[in-house]
Formats: C-alpha cells, sequence, structure tokens
C-alpha cells in the first residue's frame, strides 16, 4: 500500500503503529462495531460506527525491512515510523534505534492508542502521565538523531501539561 502511494506522487506516509515482536497483537473480527442510541440527548434512531483495530499485527522486522526497501526504492519521500512500547526504556529505545537504521526520517511515538494497548501498559496507559510522556520523549532523544513527535491521547483532563512533558522530553 505504501509502496502504490509513493508511485501514486504521495510525498510522505507514516506506517501503522508497529511493536517490538514480544509485544505482539492479534487483531479482532470484525473490526469495525456499529452501535445505535435512541437515548434522548442524541435522539431517536441515531447511529455510529468504532473502530477496535488494534496496531499492526505485522512484526517490527516485516516494517524495519519494509521501510528499508522503501526508502532505497523512494529515497526522497518521507516515511514516518510509528512505533510504541510500554514504559520500559530498553524497549523504546531498541525500536526507535531499530527504526531510524531502516531509514525511517520521522518517528511518531504513538501515546494515545485507547483500547487494546492500555491493558498491556502501552499507549494511553503511557500517554496519560506526564512523567512517563516526559521519560519516553527523553530517551528517545538520546537515543536517536531523526526528529520525533509524541502521538497524544486525548483521554486526559487537560492535554497542554502532556504536551508540555512531550516538549521537555525531547
Amino acid at each position: 500500500m505504501i509502496r502504490r502511494a509513493f508511485e501514486a506522487g504521495w510525498g510522505f506516509v507514516l506506517t501503522k503503529t508497529f511493536v517490538l515482536d514480544k509485544d505482539s497483537v492479534v487483531n479482532v473480527s470484525p473490526r469495525i462495531v456499529r452501535g445505535s442510541t435512541s437515548n434522548h440527548i442524541y435522539g431517536p434512531g441515531q447511529t455510529s460506527f468504532l473502530n477496535i483495530e488494534l496496531i499492526s499485527e505485522k512484526s517490527a522486522s516485516y516494517w524495519l525491512t519494509s521501510i528499508a526497501q522503501l526508502k532505497r526504492d523512494f529515497p526522497e519521500q518521507i516515511i514516518i515510523g510509528s512505533i510504541m512500547c510500554g514504559y520500559v526504556e530498553e524497549d523504546w529505545v531498541e525500536l526507535a534505534k531499530k527504526t531510524e537504521a531502516s531509514g525511517a526520517d520521522i518517528l511518531e511515538l504513538n501515546l494515545s492508542c485507547p483500547h487494546g494497548m492500555g491493558e498491556k501498559g502501552m499507549g494511553l496507559a503511557c500517554g496519560q502521565r506526564e512523567d512517563l510522556v516526559e521519560d519516553i520523549c527523553k530517551w528517545v532523544r538520546a537515543a536517536v538523531s531523526i526528529p520525533f513527535f509524541a502521538k497524544l491521547t486525548p483521554n486526559v483532563t487537560d492535554i497542554t501539561d502532556i504536551a508540555k512533558a512531550a516538549q521537555v522530553g525531547g
């Protein structure tokens, strides 16, 4: 899919979030759930859809190899590697370094994932705490030379405090 996007002229892509192999997941099926309500707040017959897809089921080695091949074939296009780990310094450092070495131009630190990963101590489990966000950003800043940004969860009372912690961290 990324290759086709670059062939169509896209300038950059963001990978699906991937993790170290020890943290791999299996997505549920179906991944889209239809909800409805007749609640007076929303009105009768209102419906919605919920996406319950988790992170990539593909291994870190798959993504690292894919990034390397894509950068070889499309050196001018930008690849943002989206990574996620629990609150473990060695894991963040390892995955960030490997993703940089594969050729990624930028990293997205996924501190947002609202379901499935929080229960594993990842995603919003880290992203809801200023101290953890700051630490993770410090670890990654010390480990890599490429730019990165923290994908923050909206599931907090005041996101500005979390954003400031990310900025202080790196």
